[in-house]
């Protein structure tokens, strides 16, 4: 086994809180903890996994998978992607922010980035290629429906000279033409909202041309002995939540609830991360739409659960040589309260903080910097919902509620049963300290006797 960092600089890489294990390398499956018994007890990933694997044609997985962001799902999701493909299935991961405008996404936009992977993924990693003429047809069609009316009198011309239709090969000419577009609506506002449109005036084309290249992986993917085709979307957890003035929906329960039949649409094994409060939205029923979703429950910040945090830090570094005491460790795994990402996010505010090793006061700086983060972000008009929280340590089922999980203000566990807390680092933080201590005060109560009179003029 390699020898723990021992060094402050030496042990800083280990510790990066935005870059996932993807068990490509020894080192991805040395760092992995399974936190599974302190995240409720059950193996989410075992459970997605066996609704794939049991699904028969054509009733195909269709599937959502949640939780709090940078709570390790991107994680779990290679670990998933590995065990499907050891059990004889592709599976094309994909992250949106790569793709896409998380500030504002719709579903032509994540068919067309589904289409555009496929392909791309297929061609580099299985050397698989699809029918020429089947995406010579389908990169015809995309091409004359998204460009733009002041250019389609000479729609031909522009296929040949942008995209080389009749020139190259379809492989090239797909994989250029969807790039383009992509790069278009990832990019400009007016380019996005010009293709969607087209899209979406062409919404049953766009379906069948995407599922004419799923059908034709899935033939060829066959013939290499795969069991087949799964899609693994990730990211979708991250699009921007807006409510619309004139319908009152969200943008979250606009692309996974009304349009959440066309996510489902692709001739395959599908699963998409989404936004965790549509789970705890009572004006919507997600289940209603996509029955098969699951939620990632955070670390417990119970003994076995402090033990588990403690566990992910001491894969990555030698906690006894950088730490002055390994006792200081636990002061920024309480702080965490099981989020994976923050705990991660710590350890290296401390790093940051000296050459050599990390004292108590390094703890306590790296600790303040997370609660004056909270503090910030934490809205005044939030502080009566987040102390209802903390009494009940229940999150009720509305849409404000639901906002305070997206945010990262409250955290939810899992025992048998469902419960929720307050992030330590905003219960530290100043303005939820005083509103709670206000709370305490007995009201003043009105004077018994006679009401007073307004004076006659």
């Amino acid at each position: 086994m390699p020898t723990l960092p021992g060094s402050v600089e030496a042990a800083y890489p280990n510790v990066d809180p935005y870059l996932p294990l993807r068990f490509e390398t020894e080192t991805d499956r040395r760092f992995y903890v399974d936190c599974s018994s302190v995240r409720g007890g059950v193996d989410e990933i075992k459970s997605l996994a066996r609704n794939i694997e049991r699904s028969t044609v054509p009733q195909y997985s269709k599937q959502l998978f949640t939780g709090h962001i940078g709570c390790g799902k991107t994680t779990e999701l290679f670990r998933l992607k590995q065990r499907l493909e050891d059990d004889g299935y592709f599976a094309v991961y994909f992250d949106v922010d790569n793709e896409l405008d998380l500030n504002d996404i719709g579903y032509p936009d994540i068919l067309l980035a589904i289409a555009r992977q496929t392909q791309q993924q297929l061609h580099n990693l299985a050397n698989v290629e699809l029918d020429d003429r089947l995406l010579e047809v389908i990169a015809g069609w995309f091409g004359k429906t998204i460009i733009t009316e002041e250019r389609s009198k000479n729609v031909e011309t522009t296929l040949k000279t942008d995209f080389g239709l009749g020139v190259d090969s379809p492989v090239v000419v797909f994989a250029k033409m969807l790039a383009a577009f992509s790069g278009e609506i990832k990019n400009s506002r007016q380019r996005r909202e010009e293709i969607r449109r087209e899209l979406e005036n062409n919404a049953a084309e766009l379906i069948r041309h995407v599922n004419e290249l799923i059908d034709d992986a899935q033939v060829r993917l066959s013939r290499k002995n795969k069991r087949g085709l799964v899609l693994m979307v990730d990211g979708l957890e991250r699009v921007a939540y807006r409510v619309d003035d004139k319908t009152g929906i969200s943008s979250h329960e606009l692309l996974f609830f009304h349009q959440g039949s066309q996510l489902r649409s692709p001739n395959c094994h599908v699963l998409y991360t989404f936004p965790i409060n549509l789970a705890f939205n009572s004006n919507i029923n997600i289940g209603q739409v996509f029955p098969e979703y699951v939620i990632l429950p955070m670390i417990k910040p119970d003994e076995a659960g402090q033990a588990k945090l403690r566990q992910i830090v001491a894969s990555r570094l030698d906690v006894g040589t950088i730490f002055e005491s390994p006792d200081l460790l636990d002061k920024l795994v309480t702080t965490s309260g099981g989020h994976v990402r923050d705990l991660l996010r710590l350890v290296r505010y401390a790093l940051n903080l000296t050459d050599t090793q990390v004292s108590a006061r390094n703890v306590e700086q790296a600790t303040q910097r997370l609660v004056n983060e909270y503090d910030r972000i934490t809205p005044d008009a939030d502080l009566p919902r987040l102390h209802e929280v903390h009494e009940t340590k229940q999150v009720p089922t509305d849409p404000a509620h639901a906002l305070l999980l997206q945010k990262l203000l409250v955290l939810e566990y899992l025992d048998h049963t469902r419960w929720a807390d307050v992030h330590p680092a905003v219960l530290a933080t100043q303005k939820f300290q005083r509103f709670a201590e206000a709370q305490k005060k007995p009201k003043a109560k009105s004077r018994p006797g006679k009401s007073r009179q307004p004076k006659k003029p």
